[in-house]
């Protein structure tokens, strides 16, 4: 293979939809010498990339240069309307309308979709083997991420569209708290049209999208919201055939000895962290691991007083060790239900998901790892240093 002419970068190549490819201009590639700089093998978790791209950007239209926006359109069930009918505000655009309907999301094609969503991970596969009279693993790393863009056009339909502009940048933001701002601020509307509509009219979502607008209303969409791990980069665990047969006994002992309002307790709770983690919104995930913690520990109270005891206990701390701690999320909690807050910080999520996996193990199997322990220490101390 010839080799390519210095301004393409040798390590990068872009396959188009018909399967062509083509080399990418070395200044047009970003992060890849930091991200192979930071690059670790055999860590305890892979490591996370997030993807990003544009599309439906030209000359008069570029990438990034537009005024950040959201994007939601709806197919209608069996409704037409006629003449096609667009409200347009500064800030918003409504559209009644039957056309063709172009969508477009990254997408990974060797990677299979991860507990939680958005993200992905580029499986190893591996067997056991046994070769004269010795037992091993062979596994078959794999260190290649294929992502492709698509992108593709919808057959005319009667839909409903609904581009929305933010009154900030979104570059600060995450993809999904992008989203999550779009879908608060049209709320409302949305609500509206179906109380005065009728259920008909917003059937399936054909697309939902955060990108820009320019003044003629053109929409670049933004290629995110995917995030990729390599399994490969992970070190290699064994566990000896007997831990897991002790480990499976304490799960069912501790299930069987559980009262009847116990396990009730343990399931609702154990329900809601699970809904958490398989929520896209940001918000939504700190919210449904605020409702497995008082699920645990607070039934219909509203006094947050024993969430304290239980944690300060579990930690072996007293009450006003943890309470600046505890407080401050309780306040984070009011302010999301009650408007006052939109956006949630990544470590209040990582705070909220501790306690509640923290007093989950320790309700569900009368035991808390060392790790956990650690885990909950942080989040306590960094709010309520000990003195």
């Amino acid at each position: 293979m010839a080799k390519r002419p210095p301004e393409y970068d040798q390590r990068a190549t872009i396959t188009d939809a018909e399967g062509k490819s083509r080399p990418v201009l070395a200044s047009d590639l970003h992060g890849l010498d930091e991200f192979i700089a930071a690059w670790e093998n055999e860590v305890a978790t892979p490591h996370r990339m997030a993807f990003e791209a544009w599309q439906l950007a030209d000359d008069f239209h570029p990438g990034g240069e537009g005024k950040s926006s959201y994007r939601i359109v709806w197919k209608t069930i069996r409704e037409l309307t006629f003449p096609a009918v667009q409200i347009t505000f500064p800030n918003l655009v409504v559209r009644f309308v039957n056309e063709r309907v172009n969508r477009g999301e990254p997408v990974f094609t060797n990677a299979l979709p991860d507990q939680e969503p958005g993200v992905f991970i580029v499986p190893e596969w591996g067997e056991i083997l046994e070769r004269d009279g010795q037992t091993g693993y062979q596994p078959h790393p794999n260190m290649q991420v294929s992502v492709q863009a698509h992108q593709e056009d919808l057959p005319t339909a009667n839909i409903v569209e609904v581009i929305y502009v933010f009154p900030f940048k979104t570059e600060k933001q995450s993809y999904s708290d992008a989203i999550a701002s779009g879908r608060a601020s049209i709320a409302p509307l949305r609500m509206m049209l179906e109380f005065t509509f009728g259920d008909r009219l917003l059937g399936p979502k054909l697309t939902e999208e955060v990108g820009e607008v320019f003044d003629d209303w053109h929409w670049n969409r933004q290629l995110g919201g995917r995030d990729i791990r390599l399994e490969s980069q992970a070190d290699m665990r064994y566990r000896p055939a007997v831990e897991a047969v002790e480990g499976l006994q304490r799960i069912f002992t501790a299930h069987v000895e559980r009262d009847e309002a116990e396990t009730l307790r343990v399931r609702i709770a154990s329900r809601w962290c699970w809904e958490a983690e398989s929520q896209a919104d940001p918000v939504m995930r700190f919210v449904s691991y605020w409702l497995a913690i008082e699920a645990l520990e607070l039934g219909e109270n509203s006094n947050i007083a024993p969430l304290k005891d239980v944690v300060a206990a579990v930690l072996g701390l007293q009450r006003p060790d943890v309470t600046v701690a505890i407080g401050r999320l309780y306040a984070t909690r009011n302010r999301l239900l009650h408007g006052k807050q939109r956006t949630i910080e990544p470590t209040d999520i990582d705070a909220a998901r501790t306690i509640a996996h923290v007093l989950l193990a320790n309700r569900a199997l009368g035991e808390v790892t060392d790790g956990q322990l650690t885990a909950l220490l942080k989040v306590v101390t960094a709010q309520a240093p000990l003195k």
